[in-house]
């Protein structure tokens, strides 16, 4: 890579390049499922550094943005251009494929997980100790619940409820029925002392 990579990009201002790598790098991360942690880990870059990025302060170096592109097998032309990246299927994208490996166990490199640490926390802390649970409910009735209960005042998705009430069924902290027999709906209860 040259010296004056900026030089061979479209001429935009300081701020217009920022901008552009903030919403690339953004969406990178969205379709990757990483966390701020997890692409400053996979790219061997610290996070005071990602941090800056997606926040548009900062007029990354080449060897950044070469650690960026590498890791999701792009052209770092790609970084600065109008269009939308794309990502290939991830498990096709060798760098991403093998982090992701390495990496399996921890939670904090990857959104979803990350989100799913959270509820799972509230769930087993707080939400379990609740009257609302003495009897069975939907994952859909809770999350609606704890988004309008003014204690609560959080919003989580249902899918990430039914994932945490079906370990802490597993683990014998919940009661689940299913009314339905066609192992689709569960209702879940806290188990009785």
């Amino acid at each position: 890579m040259s010296p004056n990579f900026y030089l061979t990009l479209p001429i935009m201002s300081e701020i217009d390049y920022n901008i552009v790598l903030q919403k690339h790098l953004k969406s990178l991360m969205k379709q990757a499922d990483l966390s701020i942690i997890g692409i400053a880990e996979a790219t061997n870059l610290s996070t005071i550094t990602i941090r800056k990025i997606l926040m548009a302060k900062t007029r990354a170096s080449q060897i950044t943005l070469n650690k960026i592109a590498s890791l999701f097998s792009i052209k770092i032309e790609k970084l600065f251009s109008e269009k939308e990246i794309k990502l290939k299927r991830l498990d096709e994208i060798p760098l991403l494929k093998e982090f992701y490996k390495n990496n399996a166990s921890n939670n904090t490199y990857f959104t979803s997980r990350a989100k799913e640490n959270v509820v799972a926390d509230f769930l087993r802390n707080t939400l379990i100790y609740d009257d609302f649970l003495k009897i069975g409910r939907r994952t859909k009735d809770v999350a609606n619940y704890i988004k309008h209960t003014p204690k609560y005042n959080k919003e989580f998705e249902p899918k990430v409820i039914a994932k945490a009430f079906e370990r802490m069924y597993k683990e014998g902290l919940l009661n689940r029925e299913d009314k339905t027999g066609e192992n689709s709906v569960f209702f879940y209860s806290a188990k009785k002392d």
